[in-house]
């Protein structure tokens, strides 16, 4: 083969394979991820916590009873700790028994009531007990007593089904936790006296003396809208922005077409919706509050201290209510509640809650709130138009008011009493000049 043959074929070799790489070069489809991937975008964090059902569930009150007295917690936030340290305590097998229906309380004895029905399969959740949730009882709780051996220092706990027909006992064999709560009792350190009304049926406690209380100015910092819309649309790309179609919020409203998001003009709460078919399943309280409290936790999204306050199982309805100091925060456009509705374990259908996080102290100022006495003698009165049977919980916490001037946001928590009356909360308001709660309220 001649020389010039072979350059000439290698060339031509050479030009096919620039060819082909050329053509390799135009038509490579990378197998990159691409940055706005909606799976990406949806890893949300809000500046919240994360939350377990044990940490969400607390009681509303609790009753050290001694002898014919009734005592509680003078600060809330130790009536927390107090509880958070019951949960570590060891607790035997329990053994379920039928119920007395006329029971009455020991002369030494420890209550606690709790703000929901909670099913028994749960308490292996809230509290050190070794046992197998399959073996539970069916029926739920919502009230629970503790009593005293003195010959064994032992603990007796009983859990009393809500129909009041069975109960479940367990035993708290530690002398050391026996003689904690008992030095707790008959000292009645820290503890102030509890007033009560419907004591016969249903009794409603609230404590007689108030401290002076603290008026607190706090200023605020907002979540961005369009980081909940990343959380909660599965395809944050297609939603789409505009002004609220609800001519009283004037605030901002997002939609991919089927969900929707609106927030108020403030950019101070939200609500959204996913519409779904009208037939549903219940899906319990233990998988309820599990299914929302992960949801909340996968977008961080506890911002502050929230606990349980209500269900509706109908409707698989449930909402959180804001605490702060140990005491609730309450405010009449719903502005302290983290609310959410399911519709089965993976199909949220509404979810409310506020986009905005407390923050630094701007000043504080000691009040002083009328003493449970003057509302207890008011509520007893004449003037009272209250039906008593209606009042199922007394509480003291703060009202919450939101003020913008000049968009310099800030919030005022205000000590106050509230009342639980005919299955929701308002603020009972005092004659400053007269002494005597105004009826109303918010």
């Amino acid at each position: 083969m001649k020389f010039e043959t072979v350059k000439t074929f290698i060339l031509i070799l050479l030009i096919g394979t620039s060819l082909l790489l050329t053509f390799a070069l135009w038509t490579y489809q990378p197998n990159d991820t691409p940055l706005n991937n909606d799976e990406l975008v949806n890893e949300v964090h809000i500046g919240g916590t994360e939350e377990r059902r044990s940490t969400m569930i607390l009681p509303s009150t609790i009753v050290f009873h001694y002898y014919d007295g009734n005592y509680g917690f003078e600060d809330p936030s130790f009536q927390h700790e107090f509880f958070n340290e019951l949960q570590s305590w060891e607790m035997g097998s329990f053994e379920v028994d039928e119920a007395n229906p006329d029971r009455t309380p020991e002369e030494y004895e420890v209550e606690m009531l709790f703000p929901e029905d909670i099913p028994m399969e749960m308490i292996t959740r809230i509290f050190s007990i070794e046992e197998d949730s399959e073996d539970m009882p069916s029926w739920s709780f919502n009230r629970m007593y503790i009593t005293f051996d003195q010959n064994s220092l032992e603990l007796a706990v009983t859990f009393p089904s809500i129909d009041e027909r069975s109960e479940a006992n367990v035993v708290i064999t530690n002398s050391e936790n026996y003689n904690e709560l008992f030095s707790q009792l008959t000292s009645r350190d820290g503890l102030t006296e509890l007033l009560v009304i419907n004591e016969e049926e249903n009794p409603v406690y609230f404590p007689s003396d108030i401290d002076i209380l603290t008026r607190h100015s706090l200023s605020v910092l907002h979540t961005s809208a369009d980081m909940l819309v990343n959380a909660l649309f599965p395809s944050p790309s297609i939603v789409n922005r505009s002004v609220s179609p609800n001519i009283n919020s004037g605030g901002s409203y997002f939609t991919d077409g089927v969900r929707e998001l609106n927030v108020d003009q403030g950019g101070n709460t939200m609500e959204f919706f996913n519409p779904a078919a009208s037939d549903y399943p219940t899906m319990g309280m233990a998988r309820l509050m599990r299914t929302s409290i992960q949801h909340v936790n996968d977008h961080m999204g506890w911002t502050e201290e929230y606990n349980l306050l209500d269900m509706d199982r109908a409707l698989n309805k449930i909402t959180y209510q804001m605490y702060y100091d140990g005491y609730p925060v309450f405010n009449n456009f719903q502005m302290t509640d983290i609310v959410q509705e399911w519709r089965s374990q993976n199909f949220l259908y509404r979810y409310e809650r506020p986009l905005f996080r407390l923050n630094n102290s701007l000043g504080t100022e000691e009040l002083e709130i009328l003493s449970g006495e003057a509302l207890y003698d008011f509520l007893l009165s004449d003037k009272s138009d209250y039906n008593l049977e209606s009042i199922t919980e007394i509480r003291v916490g703060y009202d919450l008011t939101y003020h913008d001037p000049d968009l310099n946001d800030y919030v005022t928590l205000e000590p106050a009493w509230f009342m639980e009356y005919n299955d929701s909360w308002k603020k009972i308001q005092f004659d400053s000049n007269e002494g005597s709660p105004i009826q109303g309220g918010n």
